[in-house]
């Protein structure tokens, strides 16, 4: 709403305001940005921890399957409740260029190459100091720190 963002627009004029998730699209590519903490999600809600003989990571998982489902809460009803009306927000029909999951577990980075698709999680700023720096020209993460 306008009344919060009303001191911050005074002195960051040119300042934009978005949704979550949000869809960019940079020339051809298609990046979408999502804060959730959906990698915690998953794990409490899921009958059987994942097990992968190519890999351990938690993150990998989850960019894969929200690629996969190609919704961005594949989540039961009753776990996470979604707005019908909006749901169209949350489907990926072609997967993106780039998926960015802002959450509060560790920064990594994962390439899903079957779908050449970059995905990646800055980290958590406020606790860690940790944040990414994308650049779309290259397709290229840095994952950074204060």
């Amino acid at each position: 709403p306008a009344s919060l963002t009303t001191a911050l627009r005074d002195r960051i004029p040119k300042c934009t305001f978005t949704t979550n998730p949000c869809r960019i699209r940079f020339f051809t590519q298609e990046i979408i940005l999502m804060r959730e903490a959906l990698q915690h999600r998953m794990l409490r809600f899921a009958r059987k921890p994942p097990i992968s003989e190519e890999t351990d990571s938690m993150f990998e998982h989850l960019a894969t399957t929200l690629i996969q489902e190609g919704h961005l809460c594949p989540l039961p009803i009753s776990v996470q409740p979604i707005y019908w009306e909006y749901d169209h927000a949350l489907r990926m029909y072609s997967p993106p260029h780039t998926l960015v999951l802002a959450d509060f577990t560790e920064q990594t980075t994962f390439a899903y190459k079957d779908a050449d698709c970059n995905c990646f999680n800055p980290g958590s700023f406020g606790d860690k100091g940790s944040f990414a720096a994308y650049r779309p020209a290259g397709r290229t993460v840095e994952l950074c720190g204060v």
